[in-house]
């Protein structure tokens, strides 16, 4: 759990192009609360995990989910099209 929320923790805070010290004014913790969070060192309790998300625009499941499953786009298949009748 701790790799996993170090990994999507890192990649989100780079993606939206924040320092640690940035993100952590943003949550009103510490840079050295996230640096540890970062490098799996201690994990952040469930109010701070929610105001991690919220500042990196992300959920809750961005950042607890392990890498090794990536999020599969969900699609519809019709098996007519809509130009066509059907007996429902």
């Amino acid at each position: 759990m701790k790799e996993a929320i170090a990994g999507n923790l890192t990649r989100y805070r780079k993606a939206v192009g924040l320092s640690q010290e940035q993100l952590a004014n943003l949550v009103n913790i510490t840079r050295q609360s996230i640096n540890n969070y970062e490098n799996a060192k201690t994990l952040p309790d469930s109010k701070t995990l929610s105001a991690l998300a919220r500042a990196l625009g992300v959920t809750l499941d961005d950042l607890l989910r392990p890498e090794s499953s990536p999020v599969t786009p969900f699609r519809f298949r019709a098996h007519t099209g809509f130009d066509t009748k059907s007996d429902w």
